[in-house]
């Protein structure tokens, strides 16, 4: 752009000001910097004095000098350039009504620029003339407001996605204006949710447990604009927020709400377990406490202040409440091995109300090893309890629990105590054994033998005159002790035993007689403690009952020997099993009616490589009476499965009857291994048929049919053996799941000219035919036994006229049935 056409003469700026005329006033009284440009020369005519300020110049450097040198932007350098063209063709700015409006830089007087928003327009001057008023507004301020306001937003942004709450702002009508990250990812939204989305309130409402009750309270902010409140928020997640809302200020007049939400989730989830903590830390029965690293107190449980005999202060040391006064030096050790390896556990002693109180202790220590920081944590239980028991529990394991009488155990500390006492002194030692007592047992049961034996105890205390010298040993043997006693003085007593037992004994409408027999045994002659003395006697105890009982004798030594002999027996047995010279051999049964085989008898058999042949009648009775049975009729039980078993796998399907003792019954748990057995052999219940004696039936007979039936559950047959040998009522016939009857071979024998065994046959038959019973005859040898059972009606029979015992190989070559 050029410079006007017609220089400026300085002379000519007078009458050029007279142009604005009335604008001057004007000018001057704006707060922007402007100025008044004459439309022909294109030179400043008039200003005011906030455009000297801004350009930092006087007036009269700036007053006539070209627009354009006040100008340094390209756009007002092509807008005056513009205009310049316009007036050479002779246009005036009315004529173009052309304008300006935009940012731009003005250079000041010390050459500094300025960046101002520039606006020009045309106008008419009072004198008639054309010009242009051309008006600056200084940006710097408005800028720095604006980057302020701009850092404030930025800051106010980040504290708010900074901070842990969910922070929602709402105008005046509660519509959304803005929210923290926190609030969308509460919402579980995703990052690029609108802050200013309308919908978030309501997704919030849906997330809410009772969404009618969030709604009201948000309604209630509308309603009550000005109320601050704080409450808690359940959401249907299970979450519990922390509801924070407060009215906004700006200049004095509402402008809205803020809400924050904070999740109490964690925090109300740590105070639970706290709380729960506690109550378990003080519902322990154990007295806990919680120590510092020099084991002062500072926490302890109700257990722990009832256990001391004051309740310690925080701060004791634990050491003042530990007392070991048989080792002074426990605690010290105790609290050295806590140091060396964090744990300790052990009994101390704590001072408690009574005194000094036996505790087990286990020392834990929390604190790495070497570290000066941690706790310690001690668990006292109090043992006073346990000693008792146990001081119980010896007292029982010395006393007989029936009679209450001392049992071996306290009878041999009486007797060791008298010979401790009196090492050169007398005494005598009685054992007394009831005569044939199982028959009580057998035939009224076990509940009347207690009874007698009850009474018995009586009796036997009523002829002592000192007390506390009575025992019993177990089953019906008894034993008296007799301080200072000779022959003379025993012999007297047992006879007064005798008499005091003779007398009769009653068991509900039963009465009945008791025998017994009695054996002496004197110190020191007879043995030097309370073993040998008892045993002595109880050897010449049994001499008396086998020859028919009823009397008294002193101690032999030959009567050891029969007692040597059953325990070599009952040694031999045992040795007998481990090494395995005890095998099943089987005996077949047959079906009277219509021929065939229909099952076998499993029979235990000893050949012993030192004792040859051992017949059952020899070992089954020590057994019985050593109680090995138990094992013995465990092994029949297994082996019987396990060959019925094999048979089964090659084809045969042989049921195999087993005698079970009453011992093995008295088991609780005897039908479920009999049921595990034969799971595990994967046999059926049906191949198998236990032969219980009526012996069996008369002990526990409710006990007993609960496990009968179980095993009928299982298809195992069940049958009474040996019948009418026995005392046992009739009526267990029709309440047990019974399957065969088997008649003893004393009333097949005399068959059948015996008209006493053939009667009783004929009706023990027909019971059973009556009770849809299948009866077995056992012990049949000759024809004519044979044809009068099948005439009776005998369904089955097994005996020499068949076949004897023989090994499971023999039986399974000659007998074989297709399954």
């Amino acid at each position: 752009m050029g410079y006007p056409s017609v220089p400026f003469d300085p002379a000519a700026a007078p009458a050029l000001q007279q142009r604005v005329g009335m604008l001057q006033a004007l000018l001057d009284g704006l707060f922007e910097a402007a100025c008044i440009v004459d439309g022909a020369s294109l030179r400043l005519i008039g200003l005011n004095e906030p455009m000297l300020r801004l350009f930092g110049r006087s007036a009269p450097w700036l007053l006539g000098e070209p627009v354009e040198r006040i100008a340094c932007s390209p756009e007002d350098h092509h807008f005056w350039l513009a205009a310049q063209t316009q007036l050479d063709m002779g246009l005036l700015p009315l004529d173009t009504q052309a304008q300006l409006h935009s940012d731009t830089l003005v250079r000041r007087g010390d050459g500094s620029i300025a960046r101002v928003e520039r606006r020009i327009v045309p106008i008419e001057l009072p004198s008639g003339h054309a010009g242009w008023l051309v008006t600056w507004v200084d940006d710097a301020p408005r800028r720095a407001l604006q980057d302020e306001l701009d850092e404030l937003t930025a800051a106010w942004n980040a504290t708010m996605d900074s901070s842990r709450d969910a922070v929602l702002v709402t105008d005046r009508q509660g519509a959304v204006r803005g929210c923290s990250r926190s609030f969308v990812a509460l919402l579980g939204l995703p990052e690029t949710t609108p802050a200013t989305d309308a919908g978030l309130v309501a997704r919030l409402q849906s997330l809410a447990l009772d969404a009618a009750a969030f709604g009201s309270r948000w309604q209630a902010t509308l309603d009550d604009p000005r109320s601050h409140w704080t409450e808690r928020l359940k959401l249907a997640d299970g979450r519990t927020l922390e509801w924070h809302s407060v009215p906004q200020y700006a200049r004095g007049e509402r402008i809205g709400r803020l809400h924050a939400w904070r999740d109490l989730t964690p925090q109300l989830q740590a105070e639970d377990r706290q709380r729960l903590a506690t109550e378990v830390f003080d519902a322990v029965r154990d007295a806990l406490l919680v120590l510092d690293r020099d084991h002062r107190i500072l926490y302890l449980n109700r257990a722990a202040s009832q256990l001391c005999a004051a309740k310690p202060g925080a701060g004791e040391p634990l050491t003042a409440w530990l007392d070991d006064p048989a080792d002074p030096e426990h605690v010290a050790l105790a609290l050295q091995s806590l140091a060396e390896q964090d744990r300790w556990e052990g009994e101390l002693r704590l001072r408690g109300l009574t005194g000094s109180v036996p505790v087990g202790a286990v020392l834990t220590s929390t604190q790495a090893h070497g570290s000066a920081d941690g706790h310690v944590l001690a668990v006292l239980r109090d043992l006073r309890e346990r000693e008792a028991q146990q001081e119980a529990l010896r007292e029982l394991g010395r006393r007989d629990p029936l009679t209450g009488l001392a049992n071996r155990v306290g009878f041999a500390d009486q007797v060791e105590a008298q010979l401790h006492a009196q090492p050169q002194g007398r005494l005598a030692v009685l054992a007394i054994g009831l005569d044939r007592f199982t028959r009580i047992n057998d035939s009224l049961g076990p509940g009347a033998g207690d009874g007698v034996l009850v009474e018995v105890a009586q009796r036997l205390q009523a002829t002592l005159e000192a007390p506390g010298r009575l025992a019993r040993l177990g089953g019906d043997t008894f034993v008296m002790l007799l301080p200072g006693a000779d022959a003379q003085a025993a012999e007297a007593l047992a006879r007064r035993v005798l008499a005091a037992l003779d007398g009769g004994f009653s068991a509900g409408q039963v009465d009945f007689s008791v025998q017994s027999s009695i054996g002496i045994a004197l110190y020191p002659g007879d043995g030097g403690s309370a073993d040998e003395l008892v045993k002595n006697a109880d050897s010449a105890m049994h001499d008396v009952k086998q020859r028919l009982g009823g009397d008294l004798r002193f101690y032999q030594p030959r009567m050891n020997t029969a007692l040597l002999g059953l325990m070599r027996l009952d040694h031999a047995m045992r040795k007998a099993l481990r090494e395995g010279h005890f095998e099943l051999h089987f005996q077949p049964q047959f079906d009277l009616q219509h021929g065939g085989l229909v099952g076998a008898e499993a029979l235990l058999r000893w050949r012993d490589p030192v004792l040859g042949q051992v017949g059952p009648d020899q070992f089954i009775p020590v057994a019985e009476e050593t109680g090995f049975i138990i094992e013995l009729g465990d092994f029949v039980l297994r082996e019987a499965i396990r060959r019925a078993a094999l048979w089964l796998r090659e084809g045969v399907r042989i049921p195999v009857g087993i005698n079970i003792s009453a011992l093995q019954f008295q088991h609780d748990d005897f039908a479920d291994r009999l049921i595990e057995l034969l799971a595990a052999e994967d046999l059926p219940g049906e191949l198998i048929e236990l032969e219980l004696t009526e012996s069996v039936l008369a002990y526990d007979l409710q006990h007993i049919a609960a496990q009968l039936h179980q095993l009928a559950g299982h298809g195992v047959k069940l049958a009474i053996d040996d019948f009418g040998t026995g005392y046992a009522s009739l009526g267990y016939l029709k309440q047990l799941p019974l399957h065969r009857l088997k008649i003893d071979r004393s009333f097949v024998q005399g068959l059948p000219s015996d008209s006493s065994d053939a009667a009783i046959l004929r009706s023990v038959i027909q019971m059973a035919r009556d009770l849809h019973l299948r009866v077995v005859a056992e012990g049949v040898e000759t024809e004519a036994q044979a044809r009068f059972l099948t005439e009776a009606g005998c369904h089955e029979a097994q005996g020499y006229l068949y076949a004897r015992p023989m090994p499971a190989e023999r039986f399974a070559a000659l007998y074989t049935v297709p399954v």
